[in-house]
């Protein structure tokens, strides 16, 4: 799927990543205003998700 499908599945909060992710998944979470990408293994500087270009024009987000 593309990202304007992933941003609808995000908006039924269902979880999507890109194919090539082993890291994490994203999501919105309920009363919050950003895309969080939720890391598998946290780091001290994880949080909103800032999407790339590459990350806006893929068409390789799947829901998990």
């Amino acid at each position: 799927m593309n990202f304007t499908e992933a941003l609808a599945a995000m908006k039924d909060r269902k979880y999507v990543k890109r194919a090539g992710w082993t890291d994490g998944y994203c999501c919105i979470m309920p009363h919050m205003l950003a895309i969080w990408k939720i890391l598998h293994n946290p780091t001290p500087n994880a949080g909103m998700f800032q999407q790339s270009v590459e990350d806006l024009e893929a068409s390789d987000w799947e829901l998990i």
